[in-house]
């Protein structure tokens, strides 16, 4: 994403959209009340009963969202508070999708803070990340994901309707499921281009089998890495994922650190030791006491609606940021968006233990 133009005190940013990732960074951005202006096209009716679609430049105020990755878009939907007369009627509703290679500006009435920069941040490094391909296999299944910046896409699975174990034609049965699922890779790596690895991971020899094979018929440059898992389902790659694996391939592949954060948060949780808190007030304590030293929060409450509790968590991530407190903004399509959403939508990694009194009480 190439800012234009930033103005923190007017509350207006000016972006040039780069690639798929500025648009799903831009999601996360904008909020309702926001002024977004962009050219869009609009079906303009003439009095001889004719109509036609115009290439106009438009602002209306944000109420909706709608983020399509598979469609690389993001459309915007609001009323018109600015326009060509012969052209619009203000405060009639027009939907503006936002695609590559297009200009738009954005005012945020009350001016930018901190906490919003944060979010656009994340376009430089999801930009530098490529995709990696997981894999977990057993005998009779093969589930198939692709971890990007953005999110973990679990792509379906590849059967093996006839099990070869103990059949007369095992080898050329077992390898008639490797070329299915190698099929799959495939197709994957077309669609994807250029990739930072692949994980192999199941239970018994069955992964270091299908490695090899893959090794073999593959021959790419990218890191094939075999790891354990007890089955080949969508279970199995989460089970990868929490275990860290990833992160052997790239250390920068945040949603990988961040589901193994979160396992450290649970088991902090489970032994009640005091290094861990959740919830808006006990992190706001933890971080006017200094004792916070990373803090996940979901978009939702940045962009809450009730100025009360935005402002406090605007105020929590000011003094984080002072102590030099790491932030990780959580969007709506990341693994971890539902059980931080169970927690209030806020967590905290602590310096020091805290007791349970002293945090909740």
């Amino acid at each position: 994403m190439q800012i234009i133009n930033l103005d923190k005190k007017k509350g207006l940013i000016e972006v040039q959209i780069e690639d798929i990732n500025d648009l799903f960074v831009l999601w996360n951005f904008l909020r309702p009340g926001d002024l977004l202006e962009a050219m869009t096209t609009r079906k303009i009716k003439f009095e001889s009963g004719e109509s036609e679609r115009k290439k106009i430049r438009i602002t209306i105020e944000v109420e909706k969202l709608a983020f399509h990755d598979m469609l690389e878009t993001l459309r915007v939907g609001g009323k018109i508070v600015s326009g060509p007369d012969k052209f619009i009627s203000l405060g009639s509703y027009h939907t503006i999708q936002l695609k590559r290679c297009m200009k738009i500006k954005i005012i945020r009435p009350g001016g930018l803070n901190d906490a919003d920069l944060e979010i656009l941040k994340e376009a430089d490094l999801l930009r530098r990340l490529n995709p990696i391909i997981i894999v977990a296999i057993e005998r009779d299944e093969a589930t198939l994901g692709v971890l990007t910046g953005r999110n973990l896409n679990i792509l379906g699975s590849v059967y093996q309707p006839i099990s070869y174990k103990g059949s007369p034609n095992e080898k050329s049965l077992k390898y008639a499921f490797f070329k299915n699922v190698l099929s799959r890779i495939s197709n994957i790596l077309e669609s994807q281009g250029q990739i930072s690895g692949i994980i192999i991971a199941g239970p018994g020899m069955i992964k270091d089998e299908f490695a090899n094979y893959l090794r073999e018929k593959l021959k790419i440059k990218a890191p094939i890495i075999v790891d354990q898992a007890s089955s080949g389902t969508a279970a199995g790659i989460h089970e990868i994922l929490r275990r860290g694996t990833a992160l052997r391939i790239t250390q920068e592949f945040r949603i990988a650190q961040d589901l193994k954060d979160y396992e450290e948060f649970l088991a902090h949780l489970g032994r009640r030791d005091g290094l861990v808190c959740y919830g808006l007030d006990a992190v706001e304590k933890a971080v006017k006491w200094g004792a916070a030293k990373k803090i996940f929060v979901v978009v939702d409450l940045i962009k809450n609606p009730n100025p009360a509790t935005r402002a406090r968590l605007l105020e929590i991530v000011r003094q984080a940021k002072a102590l030099k407190t790491e932030i990780r903004i959580i969007s709506r399509i990341h693994p971890l968006y539902e059980q931080l959403t169970n927690f209030g939508g806020i967590i905290a990694f602590l310096r020091y233990r805290i007791r349970e009194e002293d945090l909740y009480g």
